[in-house]
């Protein structure tokens, strides 16, 4: 006689935790499988004046695997229709309190308004490093990108691993204009380099 096999089936995906605070709040939830973000839900009506902002409940609180930590994202529809983006949003692992949101209304004439039970922003889970900090006396190494910060990496550097110092580079700054000798690359002496963007390179002289 065949014994009666009983098959469960075991989740292998973290436990998220979480417990409301308001009788309005609503579980997060993910509009589909693959989305990545959890949709947050407000306790309240929400109006925020032009260039204003407003702190707005969620009513619930989370308790996040350990490794993990809480990312509150702008939801794109409110992006794109009514300039309303999420300002800050780093929910921490061991924090237990009620998740609010700041909502920044970037419109400069029109207001933003919803009603209880909307929602307003996304939240997604992520890994983080817990790393130990040690204190060296310079940069260790030497990178392409170098100190070139705020908006450098727009255009990608090109540095040839051997050059000869005085080289010079012809450029061209649009497809259709004509290739221009550009300004040496490195200065004979010099150990700095005069960065050309690669999307301007047109020929190595």
């Amino acid at each position: 006689m065949t014994p009666n096999l009983q098959i469960r089936k075991v989740s292998s995906l973290p436990t998220i935790q979480w417990w409301t605070l308001n009788k309005n709040a609503r579980q997060p939830w993910r509009a589909s499988l693959g989305s990545a973000g959890y949709d947050l839900y407000v306790i309240h009506d929400v109006n925020i004046s032009p260039q204003g902002q407003q702190l707005c409940h969620t009513g619930i609180g989370i308790k996040l695997p350990p490794g993990y930590y809480g990312q509150l994202f702008s939801r794109s529809s409110l992006a794109l229709k009514h300039q309303v983006h999420v300002l800050g949003g780093v929910i921490d692992n061991d924090y237990r309190g009620e998740i609010k949101v700041c909502l920044h209304n970037l419109h400069i004439s029109e207001t933003y308004s919803c009603k209880a039970g909307e929602r307003i922003c996304q939240l997604v889970i992520l890994p983080y490093l817990k790393g130990q900090w040690t204190q060296i006396n310079q940069s260790p190494d030497v990178t392409d990108r170098g100190e070139q910060g705020f908006g450098s990496s727009n255009d990608i550097y090109w540095i040839p691993e051997k050059i000869i110092p005085g080289t010079k580079v012809w450029v061209k700054k649009y497809p259709t204009d004509k290739p221009r000798q550009a300004a040496i690359v490195v200065y004979p002496g010099d150990d700095k380099w005069y960065h050309v963007p690669l999307t301007q390179m047109f020929l190595q002289n």
